[in-house]
């Protein structure tokens, strides 16, 4: 028998398919092998098997150790990646590292270990002695309790000696069994809890439930009672002994969902994403693969979880830009989805509030099923918001950060003992540090692009490439001590806000102080808790969350990500102003502020009056005189080189070959400077395809990408981004 092995190299567009021999007949798909490449033993997974080959047997090498006691990976998840590749323009390689938990990935070092315990499985009738007292409470303790028990659990409570006693006189029968890492052990499972659907609720179920599409976009305002929707779904799924994959946007939302699903469902959830332990997602995954549990909930990789049986799969939030992979394979999670749904004839469910325009122009298309949830699940009143307009706190002499309006709302909100939120979608203290004399800006020497100030750690950060460097106390370029940071970041609002208003306790929600393990549920839940008044984040705050005393929402400064140089930035301000106006004024009634110098601007009227349509209108108008998505797909090819002479020349090439190949209708644009102009000492150009039908184009992508990083000797890296598939 001969089997195909995809080979771990360090250099990742040489790993190939390579044939070796395996003296024996178990079936070896998806297992991970040791084998030989040349001198070199290497860690390699098998994606194919046969009985013949097309290379001299005599010079084919026989594997040397199966890693594995089972597969890593099914066939369907070999067959996925394979589709991956060929979507995304990325190596195979690259794709089947994606479908794996961290611990199994390839060239990687076993870090994690499956963990043990001995547990009593089985209590035999025993007669103990008056004087083996805690012997007896030990047993009686144990014959009261459900099996197995931990013995472990019994040595802290009973002490080692009598416990082992006990199973030395053949009380108890012991044995070893796996022990799962469970993230979310320390949450206890609420009581079932079950709302009535409401008629609007009943008619999205039944629609979903019936329709001929694939896809269903399920377009609900906030608080209309999506979650409810989809676990009815789910419930349907179990009844037919199918499997449903969640999927959320933000890691924070997790612990929430995880809650709520297994209160309703009285059932081990499976959780898969980033901020779990190695172990953790090591162990989740093991049990999604051994114990066939029937419900995932996760963020964007969560997409691949090896379930069986897939029926459903939901994202929630289903516009938000986190669904998009950055790195290769550029794959969104919605493309995979609705791959993985059409392989199981199952179903997908997208939903938000302010659904993305490409979904919304194809439910508009009937391509997917449409269904409309316009009113919110218990009747309230929508929540006010009012747009202040900075110019005028300008003129009337207001330079601090927060308008005299939410400032007096925010005064208010904390007499009645109510609490407020205030989003800064901007890092750090400060934008960027300059010396007053000479003008020199600190920048990055790996990225080109100023370092961000962070007045906690009194240190310089890139957010492109992770360098850390102290303040510099004069100017490296003129020695004058005039050097200073300039601009603002969520560090400086949030000192601000505790110098005006010094009783009130404040938390801060962002990537740093999130970083560590738990750093999203720890401010969370103090916040539900009411141990703090005021909680200042980036945008992570504006999603999903539900805090009953929350009445004031204050949107610092909306223009930020309008003056972003994107084709989507209007949208994703649209989505951002309603998703966070959302969060207050839930249980009671309460007030949104937008602090822009920008009033007029379409996005931010338009989610004023909590007008999609009519922003989807505005927005489609604009889309199509500037020819962008929804009509056209795009595909942008990055490149990463030396130098800017060798990025233009590669990329000009590449322009040139599809010249006289190109259907009509497709626009190449560039090569162009990307906005970060370098990455990790790496110049970063950019090609973009507009077009409506371009057969082959990412295939033949793929081959010149392959082509010329072969020629510059690996010297540069080409990614292809796909866009939008689905």
């Amino acid at each position: 028998m001969y089997v195909q092995v995809i080979v771990d190299l360090p250099i990742q567009e040489k790993a190939q398919t390579y044939d070796y021999r395996y003296d024996g007949n178990q079936n070896l798909l998806g297992y991970r092998v040791s084998v030989r490449v040349g001198p070199q033993r290497r860690q390699g997974i098998i994606i194919g098997m046969s009985e013949t080959t097309q290379w001299d047997p005599q010079k084919i090498r026989t594997i040397e150790k199966i890693l594995d006691e089972q597969a890593v990976l099914s066939q369907e998840q070999i067959a996925l990646a394979f589709w991956l590749a060929q979507e995304t323009g990325s190596y195979f390689y690259q794709a089947l590292q994606t479908m794996l938990p961290n611990a199994k990935k390839l060239g990687k070092k076993q870090s994690v270990k499956e963990l043990k315990m001995r547990v009593i499985t089985q209590v035999s009738a025993i007669a103990l002695g008056a004087n083996a007292k805690k012997q007896q409470e030990a047993y009686d303790y144990v014959c009261d309790q459900s099996l197995p028990v931990s013995v472990t659990e019994l040595n802290h409570i009973f002490g080692n000696s009598a416990v082992n006693a006990l199973i030395q006189k053949g009380a108890f029968t012991v044995e070893e069994q796996t022990k799962w890492r469970n993230p979310y052990e320390q949450y206890e499972v609420l009581p079932l809890i079950r709302h009535e659907l409401n008629q609007q609720q009943t008619n999205a179920v039944t629609q979903i439930l019936t329709s001929n599409h694939e896809v269903e976009l399920l377009h609900g305002v906030t608080g209309s009672g999506k979650t409810e929707v989809f676990m009815t779904l789910i419930e349907h799924m179990l009844e037919q002994g199918k499997s449903t994959i969640v999927l959320v946007p933000e890691i924070a939302l997790t612990p929430q969902m995880v809650q709520r699903f297994k209160a309703r469902f009285q059932t081990d959830v499976a959780v898969l994403h980033s901020h779990l332990s190695e172990g953790e997602r090591f162990d989740q995954w093991r049990l999604i693969e051994q114990q066939n549990l029937p419900i995932v909930i996760g963020t964007r990789s969560a997409v691949f979880a090896p379930v069986k049986n897939l029926g459903l799969i939901i994202l929630d939030e289903e516009h938000d830009a986190s669904y998009k992979q950055q790195n290769q394979p550029m794959y969104h999670a919605r493309d995979v989805a609705i791959y993985r749904a059409q392989q199981h004839a199952g179903k997908v469910v997208l939903a938000s509030a302010t659904p993305a325009l490409e979904s919304y122009a194809r439910a508009q298309k009937q391509r997917y099923g449409l269904v409309e949830m316009t009113e919110k699940a218990v009747e309230k009143q929508i929540t006010p918001i009012e747009i202040v307009d900075l110019r005028e706190e300008f003129r009337q002499g207001n330079l601090t950060m927060l308008s005299r309006a939410l400032e007096t709302a925010i005064e208010e909100a904390l007499l009645k003992h109510e609490q407020v939120l205030l989003l800064f979608n901007r890092r750090g203290y400060a934008q960027f540090v300059k010396c007053r004399e000479c003008g020199y800006t600190v920048i990055c020497p790996n990225c080109d692009i100023s370092m961000t100030y962070h007045k906690f750690q009194h240190q310089l950060h890139c957010h492109y490439c992770d360098l850390q460097l102290p303040h510099p106390h004069e100017c490296p370029n003129c020695r004058s001590e005039y050097i200073r940071a300039f601009g603002s970041g969520i560090q400086k609002l949030e000192e601000y806000v505790q110098k005006r208003f010094p009783h009130a306790r404040t938390l801060r929600m962002d990537r740093d102080t999130t970083s560590r393990k738990g750093g999203h549920e720890q401010i969370i839940d103090a916040f539900a808790r009411r141990e703090a008044d005021i909680l200042i984040g980036t945008q992570m705050v504006a999603k999903g969350l539900d805090f009953e005393h929350l009445t004031v929402v204050g949107v610092v400064a909306a223009e930020q990500s309008l003056n972003f140089p994107d084709f989507r930035a209007g949208e994703r301000t649209f989505q951002l102003l309603m998703q966070v106006a959302g969060r207050s004024g839930r249980h009671k009634p309460g007030k949104t502020f937008i602090q822009t110098y920008n009033p007029e601007h379409y996005a931010i009227t338009t989610a004023q009056n909590h007008n999609y349509n009519q922003f989807y209108q505005e927005e489609m108008r604009l889309r199509k005189l500037g020819y962008y998505p929804p009509y056209c797909f795009l595909t942008v090819v990055h490149i990463y080189a030396n130098d800017d002479v060798q990025a233009r020349y590669v990329l000009e090439q590449i322009k040139r070959f599809f010249h006289d190949k190109i259907h009509p209708q497709t626009r190449i644009l560039g090569p162009t400077k990307a906005l970060i102009p370098k990455v990790d000492q790496k110049a970063h150009y950019y090609l973009v395809f507009k077009y409506r039908e371009q057969a082959g184009l990412h295939e033949q992508l793929t081959e010149l990408k392959k082509h010329w990083q072969k020629q510059q000797n690996c010297q540069l890296r080409i990614e292809i981004d796909p866009g939008f598939i689905g």
